[in-house]
């Protein structure tokens, strides 16, 4: 596979409007059993797990079949959708949970999809579920894929609704991608090199037609993978949950329309607790030790130290990462086993073609010494080394673990400034990686120095992410669907300094390091408590 931005139990399966059939239903949740009989084609519902006792909303997958698909609406021929796609992983129990999802059948007399008609299928659909309009995505294979296109950019979709596309074995009118770009849509297409029905540089067309609209686009955003050795058939490829890296539900989740930024009205006070060792005076990362102090290391050009500190900052122990050295340790953090990881990620230039990660297990430490383990990798979409000004994105201060992953927030450097920090995920298993682009957020500031990110962390509950900035703090709450469709939170914080280490000791508790500045201002340890307005309640 290529990628890239240029290149069993029994439940009621329903068909509304017409009648029930048994079939075998996915654990992750239910047919829904009521029927509509104002739906203006049949069609397959799915609902999540626990969707009528919940009163909450939930993410739309609209599915459009391809032609072999089509049918009358019987029992018998409504069972042909679940061949292919959403449907056919629900049959099979492998459907990622939290979708809601909806496949109409076109009549056997229809040979393409009319977007009058996915229109009014997205109207009853919006009427009749508790769907979260900010999250409805569309996706569908050959004749669907190009129906998929084409709602996108037809004036039914405007103001688009849309919160990411994914057209698979497609075509479209390359005339009118720009609508597509000018709406914001992300896209992800999909087409096998060896496509005979809808020839492989048709559907690449209409996706090569989008990067001609006078605006930079990006891996996280516009995708066209290619699957080799493929025909017309990429869609059991694209569609399925286990593919390596990044899978399609996963990119849905990374995409929503409105993403805003909450600004509390308090400002927080920091307790200066002292001021930090000589040694300590470029600290750049701060995690909790086992003693119940500190770890922190310094940043570029320094020795390939830890720095053991209680908490009022006095020094309690060195520790050697041996076999390695600080090029640019820019942050560190820990999981829940103990595991330490040191980021080697500072790319002040964005030329850095090889960056590591060290890990090692504080119960492994000998003699004020460890040997780590060693994670190198590399951004999967950058290119140049460096690459253009507008792209200075590969630079980097913040690295947290979540979920058997890393995560790795880049230091956005564009000229001119885009506000955006890009979050990759690594896997935290020792080898050679490229780091998969997952999701990005637009923070605030109107410039670098405002913008900037230098560090952050996830709270021992694993609810809350805090990014640290060099006069505020973020906090991310509700992003178990991805980061971009969570909680954002920003609070100022009573000081402008360059703060560029933040860790959690509990769920309410932040400890904060700065540098020192030119022999002008001491590098400090303060101590801050989250307000107590402050809820990672997400229900």
């Amino acid at each position: 596979m290529k990628e890239g931005l240029m290149d069993g139990i029994n439940i009621k399966y329903l068909i509304l409007g017409l009648s029930v059939i048994l079939m075998p239903f996915s654990s992750f949740g239910q047919y829904i059993e009521k029927t509509f009989e104002d739906a203006p084609l049949p069609y397959l519902g799915y609902v999540p797990q626990n969707y009528n006792s919940a009163d909450r909303t939930y993410p739309l997958i609209l599915f459009l079949h391809g032609m072999g698909e089509r049918g009358d609406g019987t029992p018998e021929t409504l069972g042909r959708i679940m061949k292919w796609g959403p449907p056919s992983l629900i049959d099979e129990g492998q459907m990622p949970a939290g979708f809601i999802v909806v496949a109409p059948q076109l009549s056997t007399k229809q040979g393409y999809w009319p977007q009058e008609t996915i229109h009014e299928v997205l109207e009853f659909t919006l009427n009749h579920y508790r769907v979260d309009r900010n999250r409805i995505y569309l996706t569908g294979l050959s004749m669907g894929g190009n129906g998929t296109y084409v709602y996108a950019y037809s004036d039914f979709n405007k103001p688009n609704r849309l919160a990411a596309i994914a057209p698979i074995a497609a075509w479209g009118d390359v005339n009118k991608a720009c609508r597509i770009v000018e709406r914001n849509i992300p896209v992800w297409a999909f087409h096998g090199d060896i496509d005979n029905t809808v020839r492989y540089e048709r559907g690449k067309a209409i996706f090569d037609a989008l990067k001609n609209c006078n605006k930079e686009l990006t891996i996280s955003d516009y995708r066209f993978t290619t699957f080799e050795n493929t025909g017309h058939n990429s869609w059991s490829k694209a569609y399925s949950s286990e593919v390596p890296g990044l899978n399609l539900y996963e990119w849905f989740n990374y995409h929503q329309l409105n993403v805003e930024i909450e600004p509390a009205n308090e400002k927080l006070e920091l307790e200066e607790i002292n001021v930090l060792p000589v040694s300590l005076g470029e600290a750049s990362g701060i995690i909790p030790s086992k003693s119940g102090g500190f770890w922190i290391h310094n940043d570029s050009g320094n020795a390939p130290y830890l720095i053991e500190v209680d908490q009022t900052g006095s020094i309690i122990n060195p520790l050697k990462i041996a076999a390695a050295s600080n090029y640019d340790w820019e942050d560190i953090c820990k999981d829940k086993n103990g595991n330490i990881y040191i980021g080697d990620i500072g790319n002040n230039a964005n030329n850095r073609n090889e960056l590591f990660i060290y890990k090692f297990n504080e119960d492994n430490i000998e003699n004020q010494r460890v040997k780590p383990d060693i994670i190198q990798f590399t951004y999967e979409d950058q290119t140049e080394f460096p690459p253009k000004s507008e792209n200075l994105m590969y630079d980097a201060e913040t690295l947290i673990h979540w979920q058997n992953n890393l995560y790795i927030f880049t230091k956005n450097r564009t000229n001119p400034y885009t506000g955006y920090t890009r979050i990759y995920r690594l896997p935290d298993i020792p080898g050679t990686y490229k780091a998969t682009l997952v999701d990005s957020l637009k923070l605030e500031g109107e410039n670098m120095i405002e913008g900037w990110i230098t560090a952050g962390d996830i709270s021992p509950d694993g609810k809350t992410i805090v990014l640290l900035g060099h006069d505020k703090i973020y906090l991310l709450t509700c992003f178990e669907n991805g980061f971009s469709n969570g909680k954002l939170t920003s609070y100022n914080l009573n000081s402008f300094t360059q703060k560029e280490g933040i860790t959690f000791t509990n769920d309410q508790t932040l400890w904060i390091t700065d540098e020192s500045f030119q022999n002008l201002l001491k590098g400090k340890l303060y101590k801050l408590r989250l307000p107590e307005s402050f809820n990672s309640n997400c229900n």
